[in-house]
């Protein structure tokens, strides 16, 4: 095999053989940088790796080498340091542990919770906003959908009779708001 046939087999096994590094796009913006999130993204991962009990508690911890990070990552040490001085400035994390050790992180997952709302909040006000408009619209088309049932449950005679009451219109909708203009007078 030539050196070129194993350079392409390396790379492809290098290639396969490594899990995808994935980032939480939303941690982004509550980060401010691209690699911040991504270190949290992967502290998150682990968290669930964990399937730890306390995962739906305030805070979870972890414990991770700098190494382990780099390897999984690709984020340096030196980056590494200052994505968790970034969280820490945030409140999304404590660092519990020494020197020299593999440290041990507290993720804040209640003080993420709440940034991610006020980050999401601006989008949830146009979906309510969304909501509300396609409500009206839904009952406006009930409302029109028993003016077509009415309308078609006339004989010709009272169709007469309430397009006349409706100005002559010749629109159905006219004779339906006519119908139900006198039926309000009369209760």
């Amino acid at each position: 095999m030539q050196d070129t046939n194993y350079i392409q087999t390396a790379m492809m096994l290098e290639w396969i053989g490594q899990a995808p590094i994935v980032i939480n796009r939303a941690f982004i913006d509550l980060t401010g940088n691209v690699v911040t999130a991504l270190w949290l993204s992967y502290a998150i991962e682990k968290i669930k790796e964990a399937d730890s009990p306390e995962a739906n508690a305030p805070t979870v911890l972890i414990s991770m080498s700098a190494a382990e990070c780099e390897k999984q990552t690709g984020i340096t040490r030196a980056q590494q340091q200052t994505c968790r001085k970034t969280l820490v400035s945030l409140g999304l994390l404590s660092e519990e542990g020494s020197k020299g050790k593999t440290i041990t992180y507290r993720i804040h997952l209640n003080k993420m919770m709440q940034m991610l709302e006020v980050q999401v909040k601006p989008m949830a006000d146009a979906l309510q906003r969304a909501d509300q408009h396609v409500l009206g619209t839904v009952f406006k088309d009930e409302d029109a959908q028993r003016g077509l049932d009415w309308w078609n449950g006339l004989d010709e005679a009272m169709r007469k009779h309430w397009m006349a009451q409706a100005g002559n219109t010749g629109v159905a909708a006219d004779a339906w708001s006519a119908f139900k203009n006198e039926q309000s007078q009369v209760s």
